[in-house]
């Protein structure tokens, strides 16, 4: 009995980690995102000419 309720304290704790981490990755993925969008924006880029076409 003693042996179950530590297998089921340590599953559920290891299930907690596991989805902080998995948060924590999309997190960092998503910043990584937003930070290479703003670099890669052209700024202040004229817009193309009329008869560019």
């Amino acid at each position: 009995m003693r042996l179950a309720n530590l297998h089921a304290l340590v599953f559920r704790e290891a299930l907690v980690m596991t989805f902080s981490d998995t948060f924590y990755v999309l997190a960092m993925c998503f910043a990584i995102s937003i930070v290479s969008v703003i670099f890669v924006w052209p700024i202040g880029a004229a817009p193309p000419f009329p008869d560019a076409h």
